[in-house]
């Protein structure tokens, strides 16, 4: 998947259509933060990796198949 400047709700909606693992994001201001890269489908912890060592998000695991973004505070 390629996106450029797209928003990270639009990014992680398109992510989620070709993974098992869900992202969720529990801050509404993390979704218009944008972002521009090349990602694997069904890569769900490498896209996850490259946020958080981007933008200053923390992760949570809600339970096995769901991962929560959350700004960090």
């Amino acid at each position: 998947m390629i996106f450029d400047n797209t928003p990270l709700a639009e990014a992680i909606d398109e992510l989620n259509r070709y993974s098992a693992t869900r992202i969720e994001l529990a801050d509404p201001k993390l979704a218009d933060l944008r972002l521009s890269g090349t990602f694997a489908t069904g890569e769900t912890s490498t896209f996850v990796e490259a946020i958080v060592a981007y933008f200053p998000i923390q992760i949570e695991h809600t339970d096995a198949r769901t991962v929560t973004l959350k700004a960090l505070r």
